[in-house]
């Protein structure tokens, strides 16, 4: 994984801002890069994920995004 700056991303109507990382990696074969935003306002960190992994001759996208805050 590699720190590759900050971006802003709206999550509900609000701004945050975004650590940017990309990785890369290999497991039993399957093949699996992307992109992910974290910040430390949301809770569990996580704000957005995006990912292909190659499965043979076929590929798998995946896209994860925060779409609701609530705290307590």
């Amino acid at each position: 994984m590699k720190a590759k700056g900050t971006e802003k991303v709206t999550v509900a109507g609000k701004e945050y801002s975004c650590k940017v990382y990309e990785f890369t990696g290999e497991s039993n074969g399957i093949k699996t890069s992307g992109k992910s935003w974290t910040s430390e306002q949301i809770p569990g960190g996580m704000v957005k994920l995006e990912s292909t992994s190659k499965i043979g001759d076929s590929d798998a996208k995946t896209t994860m995004a925060v779409t609701k805050v609530e705290t307590k």
